[in-house]
């Protein structure tokens, strides 16, 4: 009830990922030791991208965690920051993370009555309702005051949601927490956050060379190729690591991305280890273009599976389950007899992208490599129509693939991914938004597609597409209410709209509401939207009763002319006018 966010995978997943005996140089800090035994309260941690600050704050997590188990007086929290996870890093379920961590910690230390203010709010929020920030700001500080010193780490500040003004009000209500409460907090270098925490020790992150050399030890020790040829030639390992040092820039994620170029190229030789080494691209974004380029001169099987997983981890709406990747992964669109047998090995496949995507084991998540990955490809806008186009297709091939009750289907991989973004998918695929199959959807098939699927599964957007023929599904809400040719009109689907009508719906079908889909158009402002369903045969005087209880007491019944006028869409009056309109 307090949260649906937890921490804990990601900062077990995190540790496992970081190399032993690395990162400890930010425990030795005078700066943290002043800030984890001292007066000073918070202690930010900026840094590039890339730099190693999510390994750092996890190594600052599990130390104080292991002085808690020595000090019961001690609390701990965490949470990490996720620039893909904004819809549901709310304030609120960020406060009622950090809250049901101390809440177990305490209950663990025989202290039942932490859940009983926990449970006291819950009554109070009617048992259902979600608590409100006021209130989860007083329980988080009521928490704190149980210890005799509380630890509050946030990683990656700068990937907190700042739309909604989440990064701000969370850091004025921890800076507002009794003064036991000591902070850590982890962000790019940005004026803005840094201005927002008040006397705040500073301590600069980036990679440090020992923990480079380590790293890179590491790595020639565990690859069986980079191994031979450092031991054929011991200067080899000297070089590697003196150029990675130099080149990576204070940045672990480019030595690491750097390392997997040399791996690769220590398959065919040393002479294209040495030859590579002289050419390791020298920013991030150089490195995701060479890595592309690598991804290009695989197998060709290979490479449409990269690219394809690529799509779905850098374009899908929100980050996908393991099961829900690999389900995706062996659809093939317009093709509704899916395979599942074929689904592919994981590590078969991360090993196709050149370490573009990685899997969190532990909350078994497929994963963009880094943030700033994430940006390189937002930066694409064609790769960005043709993936949501493919992904799109995906999702509306497994659509028609099923006639299975959604009991069954809401437990199957992909289900609700498919049917939450198939449309959304479809709105942003630019000029090669996959139309043969959406029309496949509301025309062919709308009578074989349990009316249970249509209504609960696909929700009001897709369902709109679906009636076609149809009146029962008329029944899910103001969206779900409108006919296809209203819909389109509505959301400017404006080639969808003529689809339709070719298809052989008629330009004049009202929906539920008694609304033609001319005079939607006109609401919207859509005037291709009337002039195509003009051309269609749409009446120009068409009557519609319309309910306008939000606005005026009654009902009134009004033409497309008069909506026009009403709604001061000036150009769409004088179209009208032009065609008979009165």
């Amino acid at each position: 009830w307090l949260s649906p966010v937890n921490f804990y995978s990601k900062q077990k997943d995190t540790l496992n990922a970081r190399l032993e005996a690395t990162g400890l140089w930010i425990l030795r800090s005078p700066k943290f030791e002043s800030w984890l035994n001292g007066s000073k309260r918070v202690l930010f941690c900026p840094g590039i991208p890339g730099s190693g600050k999510t390994v750092l704050a996890s190594i600052v997590i599990e130390h104080i965690q292991m002085l808690s188990d020595e000090a019961p007086s001690v609390g701990l929290a965490w949470a990490y920051c996720d620039y893909k996870q904004r819809k549901v890093q709310t304030l609120q379920n960020l406060l009622g993370s950090l809250i049901e961590q101390l809440v177990h910690t305490s209950a663990a230390r025989g202290q039942p009555q932490a859940w009983k203010a926990v449970e006291n709010l819950w009554r109070n929020s009617y048992q259902n309702t979600a608590a409100s920030i006021k209130e989860l700001s007083k329980l988080l500080a009521d928490q704190v005051r149980s210890f005799r010193r509380a630890y509050i780490i946030l990683d990656a500040l700068d990937e907190c949601d700042q739309e909604n003004l989440t990064r701000d009000d969370l850091l004025e209500i921890l800076q507002a927490l009794p003064p036991n409460v000591h902070l850590f907090l982890t962000s790019r270098d940005i004026p803005s956050i840094e201005s927002s925490i008040e006397n705040a020790l500073r301590l600069e992150i980036w990679a440090r060379e020992e923990d480079v050399d380590k790293y890179v030890a590491d790595r020639i020790k565990r690859d069986r190729y980079l191994g031979k040829h450092c031991q054929a030639d011991a200067a080899l390992e000297q070089k590697i690591k003196h150029t990675l040092k130099n080149s990576s820039g204070g940045m672990f994620l480019l030595a690491r991305l750097h390392m997997d170029l040399l791996e690769r190229k220590a398959k065919r030789s040393r002479w294209a280890v040495n030859e590579a080494i002289t050419e390791l691209p020298k920013t991030l974004d150089q490195t995701y273009g060479d890595a592309l380029l690598r991804i290009r001169t695989q197998h060709p099987e290979d490479v449409e599976l990269a690219l394809r997983a690529l799509q779905w981890v850098y374009f899908a709406r929100e980050p996908l389950s393991l099961k829900d990747f690999q389900y995706a992964m062996v659809i093939v669109a317009g093709d509704t007899d899916i395979q599942q047998d074929r689904v592919d090995e994981p590590e078969y496949v991360i090993s196709a992208c050149a370490g573009l995507i990685q899997l969190d084991r532990e909350a078994q998540v497929v994963r963009p490599v880094h943030e700033t990955a994430q940006a390189y490809f937002d930066g694409k806008p064609q790769e960005a129509s043709a993936a949501h186009s493919d992904i799109a297709a995906t999702c509306l091939t497994y659509l028609l693939s099923t006639t299975r009750a959604w009991s069954y289907l809401s437990e199957q991989p992909f289900a609700r991914y498919a049917s939450t973004y198939a449309i959304m998918h479809t709105q942003r695929a630019g000029e090669a938004k996959p139309w043969d199959l959406l029309l496949r959807l509301c025309l062919e098939d709308v009578q074989q597609t349990p009316a249970e699927i249509r209504n609960v599964a696909f929700g009001p957007k897709l369902t709109a597409f679906l009636l076609v023929q149809s009146e029962e599904a008329f029944n899910i809400g103001r969206i779900g209410n409108m006919g296809p040719l209203q819909f389109a009109a509505y959301y400017g689907l404006n080639e969808m709209l003529s689809k339709l009508l070719n298809a052989g719906i008629g330009a004049n079908m009202s929906d539920y509401n008694r609304h033609t889909p001319l005079h939607v158009a006109v609401w919207a402002g859509n005037e291709e939207a009337v002039r195509i369903l003009l051309d269609s045969g749409a009446s120009v005087n068409a009557s519609s009763e319309i309910e306008t209880r939000e606005f005026y007491p009654n009902y009134y019944r009004s033409t497309p002319l008069s909506e026009a006028w009403h709604r001061k869409h000036s150009s769409i009056y004088d179209l009208l006018l032009s065609r008979g309109g009165s």
